[in-house]
Order: structure tokens, then C-alpha cells, then sequence
């Protein structure tokens, strides 16, 4: 029985071989192998770029969905730029005689699991380092963004764990480098016509029913081995990502065991390796809750992950008021316009389109006509943050509040977005500006 596999397995993969080079690839290693199919590594002929090509069989009945949903999460043509894995394109072929299917994705070699223990880092001691950016503080807030956006188009993974979550650039030249990318949608289903309805996701009148008992069992969230539940399912699962982020093991195998004991309540915050990070442990205290209705959603945790990126996040106070539109107090920040001068402004709306309407009345640049950027220093390096939703307002004040710094936004006009609606978002590009001001301005950002 054993021979036989493994003839059938060799078989298959001289199928896939040739097919991979009547469409100008080379097939050079496999990737991995699980349930639904091959992903191999392969590269183009033409363009002499690297890829990994998924292959996955076309089969009818209960199981011809996955490839299905698969593919329509990965054609969605903006997902690629929020921390999630990139499509290319794909085609149907025989292999031995069976029909499937070949998705052809940007190439992530090595899954979080295995970059913990094999990086140029020192291995699992990378856990342990205390500068900023910490290693979690890097991977985590890009997990929530690939959250984030597949949500916001109602698609719920159903199965983020380790192995799906994968390091695009292997070999960095420093922690601040990684970059990760949510792979594997095979379990992904769009959830949203339901809860569409509701403005709580996990408070909907009548959640519709689904599959239970799916995804890896060692991070599946509570409610999962129900058939109601919506998109709070990955937030717990995260959860269990973010212990592991920042959980020092020396051996790799006992992750299982640690797994096990952190679901049945034997493990908690005070396990996680860093104690002065209280942004962590407020999220992973929320995360790891048993009940949906009280974790975070994926946007509410990156508003709180924000603060790992603008630098406050050893201390975390809970805000007192309110940070909606409108909340009566004011925001303080300098705006520089075209010429470079740094006036003040106020705001007590928390939203971008009254962002906006302050800073048209301050510059006299209209409100359609504005690309936003915040001026911040991340790593030591001056950076443009583009400003382009209520939650990035919304985040950017409640940080200047709580670590006492100075927001300073640029402003430039953009002649294409004069049709715009007021509440769009901006574009990438700006005017390159003197940097000059009033000394007055300069005094007030020294003391702020």
C-alpha cells in the first residue's frame, strides 16, 4: 500500500512537471503538501521570476468549494496590499488523468513557524529582543491589517494559525524588515449577507449557519465548534498567533503542549516574555476571551497596535472620552501648506472630513483637493504617513493625547482629486515642501 502512494505521488509530480514546462516554468523544490493539494516552488521562463503555484484538484460535491472560494478571495485585486498573499493568475490541467486546478502566487518561502526558530537573528532568542521594534510589535500589527481587509469585504478565514502566515522577505537585514503575508484561503467564506444588517457583527439578529469543527484545532476559537459564528473566530485565533509571537520556547516541540495548556486556561499574560508592554497584554487579554461579543474586532485591535508603530506603547491608559466625530474636545495640531509654514489649527472632530475642513479653513487648500500626510519619526528615520480614514485620525490623535507629542500635517494640493467627494481618500503623491516656519510654530512644537 505504501509503494503504491508513493508511485501515485511520483507520478502526479511528474505530471505537474510538465505541465509547469509547457507553460514556460522550471520546477525547482516543493513547498508543502496537505489536504487539499501541492504548492511548489517554480520559475518563469520568460520573466525569470520565482513563483509558487498551488495545485489543487477539481473534484464535485461538498468539496469542489474550496478551490472555489480559494480563488475568488485571491482575485480580489486590492487584498495583496494589506498583508495578504498576491494572485497572478491560474489554468485548469490534467494530472494523472484528473483535473486541476494551478494558482500561480508571489512566493513566500518560509511559513512564521518555521522563520521563529531558522532566521539570522539568533533563532527563538529573537523573542527575547527588547528594542524597538520588538519582534511581535513588527509581525502583529500586519497580521491585523490582513485582517482588517479581508473583513471589511466579509471574508472571515477561518484557519490563521503559524503555518498560514508567511514571511515574504526570509533573510532580513533587521527585525524592522519583515514583512508577512495571511496565506491559505481554502477554508475562507464570505460571511456578510447576514450581518450586513447589524451595526455589530457578532450581535446580529440571526447569524447564518456554518461549518463547524474546521481549521487548525490547536487555534480554533470556542464558538467554532458551533455553526454560528462570525468574523471573531480569526480574532481568537490571532490571539493564540500573538502568545506565540511573543512567548520564548526554546524547543519547538512543545509548542503543541504550550497550545494546548494556553487554551484550557493553564497559560496567560504573565507567560508572555515581555512584562512591560501593557499594549500587549491588553491585547492579548481581549483577544483570548471565550466570548466573541467581548474581543476587539480586526480594526479595533489596530488602532491599539498603532501605538507600537508611533513609539508609545509601554504605558496604555484607556481613554476617558469619547473619540467620535464631534466629542466636544479639542485636537491641537500644525498643518504646513504649500509654502512650508507651520501654522496651528484645532479640531474637536475626530473624523477625516473634519480634519479636512479645518485645515481648509487654515490653508485655504479646498477640502476635495487635499493629500494628507502626518510627519512622524519611525526607527529613527523621518517618515510621510498617509491620512486617509476616521480610524487613522481617530489614532493619531489619541496618541499625540496620551504620549504628549506634536502632530504636524502636511498638506498638498492634487489638482486630480478636485471631483472628489471631501470624505475620499487621498492620493499617494505630494509636493516636495521648503522647510521653513514661523518661529513662533517652531517654539510651540519644541514645547509640545
Amino acid at each position: 500500500m505504501g509503494d503504491d502512494l508513493k508511485e501515485e505521488e511520483k507520478a502526479a509530480l511528474d505530471d505537474i512537471k510538465k505541465i509547469l514546462e509547457q507553460r514556460d516554468y522550471k520546477y525547482e523544490l516543493p513547498l508543502g503538501k496537505g489536504s487539499f493539494g501541492h504548492v511548489v516552488q517554480a520559475k518563469h521562463l520568460i520573466d525569470e521570476m520565482k513563483y509558487a503555484i498551488k495545485i489543487l484538484p477539481i473534484k464535485h460535491g461538498e468539496s469542489a468549494k474550496y478551490p472555489k472560494r480559494e480563488l475568488d478571495v485571491l482575485t480580489n485585486k486590492d487584498l495583496h496590499l494589506k498583508n495578504n498573499i498576491k494572485y497572478f493568475c491560474c489554468w485548469k490541467s490534467d494530472v494523472c488523468d484528473r483535473p486541476h486546478l494551478f494558482i500561480q502566487m508571489e512566493l513566500c518561502r518560509v511559513a512564521l513557524e518555521v522563520f521563529v526558530y531558522k532566521n539570522e537573528f539568533g533563532g527563538a532568542e529573537m523573542i527575547k529582543c527588547r528594542d524597538p521594534p520588538r519582534f511581535y510589535q513588527q509581525v502583529f500589527p500586519q497580521i491585523l491589517n490582513g485582517l482588517n481587509a479581508l473583513h471589511a469585504i466579509k471574508i472571515v478565514h477561518r484557519d490563521i494559525h503559524i503555518s498560514n502566515i508567511l514571511i515574504a522577505n526570509p533573510k532580513p537585514n533587521s527585525i524592522c524588515e519583515i514583512n508577512v503575508k495571511i496565506a491559505d484561503f481554502g477554508l475562507a467564506r464570505e460571511i456578510g449577507s447576514v450581518l450586513s444588517s447589524s451595526p455589530s457583527l457578532t450581535h446580529a439578529p440571526k447569524l447564518q449557519k456554518l461549518s463547524s469543527g474546521i481549521g487548525n484545532e490547536l487555534f480554533r476559537a470556542p464558538e467554532l465548534e458551533t455553526d454560528n459564528y462570525d468574523y471573531k473566530v480569526d480574532l481568537y485565533s490571532a490571539g493564540i498567533v500573538l502568545y506565540f509571537l511573543c512567548r520564548y520556547l526554546e524547543d519547538k516541540k512543545l509548542w503543541k503542549k504550550e497550545f494546548l495548556a494556553l487554551k484550557n486556561r493553564e497559560r496567560g499574560q504573565n507567560d508572555l516574555y515581555h512584562k512591560d508592554d501593557s499594549i500587549l497584554f491588553r491585547l492579548f487579554s481581549n483577544l483570548m476571551k471565550d466570548q466573541p461579543e467581548e474581543r476587539l474586532n480586526a480594526e479595533e485591535a489596530l488602532d491599539i497596535a498603532q501605538a507600537w508603530i508611533t513609539g508609545g506603547w509601554r504605558e496604555w491608559k484607556e481613554p476617558t472620552e469619547s473619540t467620535d466625530a464631534g466629542n466636544g474636545e479639542a485636537n491641537r495640531f500644525f498643518v504646513r501648506g504649500e509654502e512650508g509654514v507651520l501654522k496651528r489649527c484645532s479640531t474637536n472632530n475626530n473624523s477625516l472630513c473634519g480634519l479636512r475642513e479645518e485645515i481648509a479653513r487654515c490653508t485655504g487648500i479646498d477640502t476635495k483637493s487635499q493629500v494628507l500626510h502626518q510627519e512622524t519619526v519611525i526607527n529613527e528615520k523621518e517618515e510621510l504617513i498617509p491620512i486617509e480614514s476616521d480610524r487613522e485620525v481617530r489614532c493619531m490623535f489619541l496618541s499625540a493625547k496620551e504620549y504628549k507629542k506634536a502632530v504636524v500635517i502636511t498638506v498638498a494640493k492634487d489638482q486630480s482629486k478636485m471631483d472628489v467627494d471631501c470624505c475620499g481618500t487621498g492620493s499617494d503623491t505630494m509636493s516636495d515642501y521648503p522647510s521653513k516656519m514661523d518661529e513662533e510654530s517652531y517654539t510651540d512644537i519644541k514645547e509640545a
